[in-house]
């Protein structure tokens, strides 16, 4: 059965940081199964404002066992969702959630004894923040060394919860705060967490031998960094995990070079899709854009949130034909080699092509 949006009511909005939200869900006993969640997924949020329909994700800070669906909501200039959420959404107000996905997840194993590093900036934290508390409780023999970048203190997210983890678990919890607007007195703490930092710290501080598993969120361009340091200081890829962030306008980017890397590759095409058990065929001529946007214009209810390549609301599974992605920051590799894109960056490559989104 395909994944689709449900209302959910909001059951609490309280602050995170000075400049962030938690939005806490009310989720009923019958949807319980539905949003059952890993550590470090997303939901994506589809609200109305001002009346016109808006889209996003966000992850899930809370972990599995403690029985709250949260997540947090970083106001950012000119946004328009984030705005709404830390200036108007209050307890009682309803919102359509997609339920949780996404790879950006660990499988806790109590009986293993690894070395966790996560590299977060700003609201990173947030999927950081469920692996973090999962492993805690669920690892009792893992470490979990954190390095945190924020403007300053008061825009740190979860301030209060990390020191009162780091007080809890005293010989298996580290935080490192960086500040980039906020001077400290060692000036190793002082500026961005970027790859030159990261650099630093594995040839002064933790040497990259000593990790097992190395999670990285946050802004593209950080990811990018922090990635290719880790990659040179010879941690394996298998052992890299990252979730990027994308602003509305850096998705629209994306999909704007998807469009022009694509626009030569897409075959004029009859694609048969599965929707929630339904069988729909949609023309697919060049120039229509990506698959999700030609299904959008034929009336299909499709779901999607970032059109960014990242969330992976919109995948769907090929069947039979091909179809090509410009950009994928949301699938792993052997999901692709399963067959599946995401219709939000891909087109058609082949006369004929079946798609199924209730895999």
């Amino acid at each position: 059965m395909m994944r689709k949006f449900h209302p959910l009511k909001v059951a609490a909005v309280e602050p995170a940081a000075t400049d962030a939200v938690i939005v806490t869900f009310e989720v009923s006993d019958d949807l319980r199964e539905i949003y059952r969640f890993k550590p470090g997924q997303h939901l994506g949020l589809k609200a109305t404002i001002d009346g016109e329909e808006v889209r996003r994700t966000y992850s899930i800070c809370t972990a599995p066992d403690e029985g709250r669906l949260a997540i947090v909501v970083r106001k950012v200039p000119g946004g328009r969702f984030s705005t709404f959420a830390n200036e108007k959404l209050a307890a009682g107000d309803v919102l359509e959630v997609f339920p949780p996905v996404g790879t950006f997840t660990v499988e806790v194993d109590p009986h293993t004894a690894r070395h966790h590093v996560a590299f977060a900036a700003g609201a990173g934290i947030t999927p950081v923040m469920s692996i973090l508390k999962s492993v805690l409780k669920g690892e009792p023999k893992s470490r979990f060394t954190l390095f945190y970048g924020n403007r300053t203190i008061d825009s740190m997210i979860f301030r209060s919860e990390l020191n009162a983890l780091k007080n809890a678990y005293l010989d298996r919890f580290t935080l490192h705060p960086f500040f980039s607007r906020q001077k400290q007195e060692i000036d190793f703490y002082n500026g961005r967490l970027d790859g030159a930092k990261v650099r630093e710290i594995l040839k002064h501080l933790l040497p990259v031998a000593r990790i097992d598993e190395a999670w990285v969120c946050g802004p593209g361009t950080m990811i990018d960094e922090v990635q290719e340091a880790l990659a040179e200081a010879g941690l394996a890829g298998d052992r890299i995990h990252s979730e990027r962030f994308l602003t509305s306008d850096e998705a629209a980017r994306t999909l704007a070079e998807t469009h022009a890397r694509e626009a030569d590759r897409a075959a004029t095409a009859a694609i048969e899709v599965r929707l929630d058990g339904v069988e729909h065929r949609v023309d697919y001529e060049p120039g229509s854009g990506t698959i999700l946007e030609a299904l959008e214009k034929a009336g299909l209810e499709v779901p999607y949130s970032c059109r960014g390549g990242v969330c992976t609301t919109c995948r769907a599974k090929v069947l039979e034909g091909s179809a090509e992605m410009g950009i994928n920051y949301g699938l792993e590799e052997a999901e692709v080699k399963k067959g599946f894109i995401l219709t939000c960056q891909a087109v058609p490559t082949s006369d004929k092509l079946k798609l199924s989104f209730d895999e």
